[in-house]
């Protein structure tokens, strides 16, 4: 602040930088605060997106930084809309806070694609199975609700995604416009569902038929993203680049190789573990991709 001393009172440790946030964090400039909530804080940038403040519970993202905050710590009380946080060669400033990212380890994924002489019907049948009586049981543990039905063959009152591999573009573009931005929450239930839906086409993106499939799906979210919330936008973007969060990621790689049924358990858990139902929205769009790559072989 011009002509005041900035007082620091808070040195936050740093756990994690995500590998499309590192190069954000090398240079030097200020970003607005986006949205703020008590244990996470959206920064905006120049390009649209987000660049995302979260405290050590949540697992990595792409395009975020893991900050172990002390406890009782609230974001709400160290961030407004109004401030700008500045960056200045891998630090964060805000108030009277600051995180050096120097010491923090960077997370990356491996980007994965099912092996060629797997036999992709067998996989799917195995973790189908199990990871659909893990959602059934889920949402009825945990009371979860969603404006979507979640699957197929499970009467409810929600509207059901329609994604056929045999649809045309049109049809598709259809099927996506009933789905961006239907639903409730920051991040809307046909949106997650869409993530889950790439997140799982992504492991089959050498199939000629599902890799067109992919084709026209993007193409038709592309053309759609502002029909959405600024957040819900940010993620689905970077799913069009082929980049999740660190427990889809783990999720993917359980599907790809052979691993034990408590292993996907645990995976498909941590993705229903985020947010009130984009979790479950999510898995169901996984389990929908799994459907569809079924129907192709």
């Amino acid at each position: 602040m011009e002509g005041r001393t900035q007082v620091i009172n808070h040195c936050l440790p740093v756990l994690s930088v995500g590998y499309l946030a590192h190069p954000i964090l090398q240079g030097s400039h200020c970003l607005p605060v986006h949205s703020v909530f008590s244990r996470a804080v959206n920064l905006s940038l120049a390009n649209g997106g987000l660049l995302t403040l979260l405290n050590h519970e949540y697992q990595n993202l792409p395009c975020a930084v893991r900050i172990a905050a002390p406890a009782g710590w609230d974001w709400r009380n160290g961030c407004a809309r109004s401030m700008n946080i500045t960056i200045q060669q891998g630090r964060l400033i805000g108030g009277d806070w600051q995180a050096d990212t120097a010491q923090a380890s960077h997370w990356q994924p491996i980007k994965l694609s099912m092996p060629r002489d797997v036999d992709s019907q067998k996989i799917i049948g195995i973790h189908y199975r199990l990871l659909k009586t893990l959602l059934m049981d889920y949402c009825q543990q945990h009371r979860v609700s969603s404006a979507l039905q979640l699957l197929p063959d499970e009467p409810t009152d929600g509207r059901l995604p329609s994604l056929e591999l045999a649809y045309s573009d049109s049809q598709l573009q259809q099927q996506v416009a009933s789905l961006i931005g239907y639903g409730s929450g920051l991040t809307p239930d046909g949106d997650d569902y869409l993530l889950g839906y790439l997140a799982a086409l992504s492991l089959w993106h050498r199939h000629p038929a599902v890799s067109r499939h992919i084709t026209s799906v993007k193409a038709a979210i592309a053309q759609m993203l502002t029909k959405t919330t600024d957040i819900s936008k940010h993620y689905l973007s970077l799913a069009l680049q082929q980049n999740y969060s660190e427990p889809v990621y783990r999720l993917l790689g359980c599907i790809c190789r052979q691993t034990t049924d408590e292993e996907l358990k645990l995976a498909g858990r941590q993705v229903m573990q985020f947010g009130a139902a984009s979790g479950v929205d999510c898995l169901a769009g996984v389990l929908h991709g799994l459907r569809t790559v079924s129907s192709a072989h």
